[in-house]
This record gives structure tokens, sequence and C-alpha cells, in this order.
């Protein structure tokens, strides 16, 4: 296994992490690439070959709370989410390559957790009637809000639990609905990653996933998936069960957000002093 594959597999394992948290995992991957110097934009597509065993271990857990109601449910979440993705983000694929706009974002959406608590408990508070049971529309306006996960730093996780605590729907349940919400995103990025790469035979990608299946990587893929799948299961039943005690559990990601940010703009001050070749923060940039 060469050095490139190390680092490869090393950025699977993140994503099985980060994936199963409110921290957007695509800012982590976009980091950690950075810092182990490989290119994010050569990496992302293959990133998808293990959506299969984060789906699988997400599935195996959620799979008793699942019906056809619910499922209807989340397709119903799932529709803006969709058309958000086809016509405006491509648009906002330019703050993945520039530092600042990601930090930005990023500790934008970490005050909004934590307002969460000033905001919502209030509500929550104050309020009787909190939903046992999430609504047609309460779908819609969730999966609205899900949308805001498209911007780069934005938890997918994180986005779908707070449109539905703005719903007044039950803390617990709109925490299941996040996670089985998550069942079909998986599931509908590897059916297109299969449908893309493997029958329509594109080859216009900036990684060509078909040398990796039909050459030596077979046996690589298949260990990532594998590996995936145990550290994923590991991540869910551990932070779900987190998640589900308080919301200020949930709250607490959003002052980790805050202390990750600051720790990031220091030591990047402190890199661009010593080299005194960034004379303003505008020069942040990963590539």
């Amino acid at each position: 296994m060469n050095i490139i594959n190390i680092k490869i597999l090393f950025l699977f394992l993140i994503e099985s992490i980060f994936e199963n948290l409110p921290i957007s995992s695509t800012f982590y991957i976009i980091l950690i690439s950075n810092l182990i110097n490989i290119d994010y934009n050569y990496v992302k597509d293959i990133l998808n070959l293990i959506n299969f065993s984060i789906f699988l271990s997400i599935y195996l857990k959620f799979k008793e709370k699942l019906n056809f109601i619910l499922f209807l449910k989340l397709l119903i979440t799932l529709l803006p989410i969709l058309i958000f993705n086809i016509y405006i983000y491509k648009y906002l694929k330019f703050i993945i390559n520039n530092l600042i706009y990601l930090l930005i974002i990023f500790i934008i959406f970490s005050i909004i957790i934590i307002f969460n608590k000033l905001i919502i408990n209030n509500i929550y508070s104050y309020n009787n009637n909190i939903k046992n049971e999430i609504s047609i529309k309460d779908s819609l306006l969730i999966g609205i809000f899900t949308c805001l996960s498209f911007i780069p730093g934005v938890s997918r996780l994180g986005s779908t639990i707070l449109g539905g605590l703005l719903c007044l729907v039950n803390y617990n349940i709109i925490i299941d609905y996040s996670y089985m919400l998550n069942i079909i995103i998986k599931l509908l990025i590897l059916l297109k990653t299969i449908y893309e790469y493997l029958i329509i035979n594109d080859y216009n990608i900036n990684f060509n996933i078909k040398s990796i299946i039909y050459n030596k990587y077979i046996l690589f893929i298949i260990i990532s998936n594998i590996l995936s799948f145990i550290v994923s299961k590991i991540t869910i039943n551990y932070f779900y069960n987190y998640l589900k005690e308080s919301k200020e559990n949930f709250i607490n990601f959003g002052y980790y957000r805050i202390l990750l940010v600051t720790i990031i703009f220091i030591i990047y001050y402190i890199i661009n002093n010593n080299n005194n070749n960034y004379n303003s923060i505008n020069r942040f940039y990963f590539f």
C-alpha cells in the first residue's frame, strides 16, 4: 500500500466518523486533505465509494424504526434538497477552495447552534405544543432548512436537527429523523456514483474511479469499506446516545466548532507571521 492509498484510507475513516456528527464532515475532509498534502478535488469522488458502509451502519441502527409513512415523509424532506443540489449548489463550490470563507461559514453555523440554547430552549419552555410526530408540512420545512448543509462548513445532521427544533418537533424524534434522512441521502449518493462511473462511463471526473474498481485497488476499496463500516457503527452508537441525552449535548458541538476555528486561526496566524508571505487574512487559501 503506497502513501497515497494510506492518505485516502485515512480520509475514508475521517469521513466515517464526522459524517455521523453535527460538525460538517466536508469541512474536516478539506482541512485534513490540506494538512496531509492531498488535493481535495482529487479525492472527493472516491469518497463516495464508502457511502455503502456508512449507509449500512446507519440502516442497521434504525431499520426497526423505519416504516412506510415515515419513508414518505423522508422523501418529502428530500425534495427541496434535491432541487437545491441541482440548481443552486454549483454556485457555492467556490467556498471549498478558500479557507477564510469556509471558516466564516463554519463559525456562523456554530453560533446558530449555540443560539439554539437561548431561542429554541425558551420556545420549548413556554410552548405546550411540542410535536411528537412530524407532519407533512414539517417534513417540507425541515428539508428546506437542511439545504443549508450544501454550504461547505454547515453540517447536514446539524441543520436537520435545527430545522426540526424550529418546527417544535420533539428533540428525540428529530434526532432519529435526522439520522434516517442520512440513510436515504447516502443510498442516493451511492446509486448516483454507480450510475455515473460504471454505467454511463463518465471519464470527465477528477479521480478515475473505474481504474480503481477494475484494477488492483479493488481489494483496497473492500478493506476500506469494512473499516469504514466498523468506525461508522462505533461512532453512531456512541454519539447517537450522546445527542439523545439532552439538547445541551447538541449545543456543545457549537462550542467545540468555535474552539476549533479559533485554534485554526491561531495556527495560520503563527505560520503567516513566520513566513512573512501573508500580510492579509484574505490570503488564506487551501490550494
